[in-house]
């Protein structure tokens, strides 16, 4: 999306009805035109992405998970697909030494994090890790685990 760096999606999606998503964006798009900028924001890309966002954040899940973790390297697997802290670290960066678990610390969120991204989506991650991180991460092991468990985030 060009130009979306200014536009704060995470909010749009919480907070605002789509309605005022479009007006906002259509202003937006006024003053960057009327400032001449070359590249102005693309209103209905955007728009596509905030309505696809509202819907992944609105759903409720239930579901099983597989999780994998190896103590020794802080390395996580969800269904066989080892999570990685990268993306997680550039929505909030809890620890930048990586993952963690069987305590409420640092560590731990920032796999809840990553797991929750994974899952759901940047949006609803947002709204459930920390509920996430203390049911089902705080919990575990402090040592090397294989297990699944329930998720129901509403």
């Amino acid at each position: 999306m060009e130009n979306a760096s200014t536009i704060d999606l995470y909010n749009f999606v919480k907070y605002s009805t789509p309605d005022e998503c479009l007006q906002i964006l259509q202003a937006e798009r006024e003053e960057q035109v009327a400032a001449g900028s070359e590249n102005p924001i693309d209103v209905d890309a955007i728009m596509k992405e905030i309505m696809a966002r509202k819907e992944r954040y609105q759903k409720s899940y239930k579901m099983t998970v597989q999780l994998k973790g190896e103590f020794s390297t802080n390395r996580v697997w969800l269904f066989e697909k080892e999570i990685l802290p990268g993306e997680s670290l550039k929505v909030k960066n809890h620890s930048p030494d990586g993952f963690l678990w069987g305590y409420g610390g640092s560590g731990p969120a920032q796999l809840a994090l990553a797991i929750c991204i994974e899952m759901f989506g940047v949006d609803k991650a947002m709204e459930v890790y920390q509920n996430f991180k203390w049911k089902h991460i705080s919990g575990l092991p402090r040592q090397d685990f294989e297990l699944d468990i329930t998720v129901d985030i509403p």
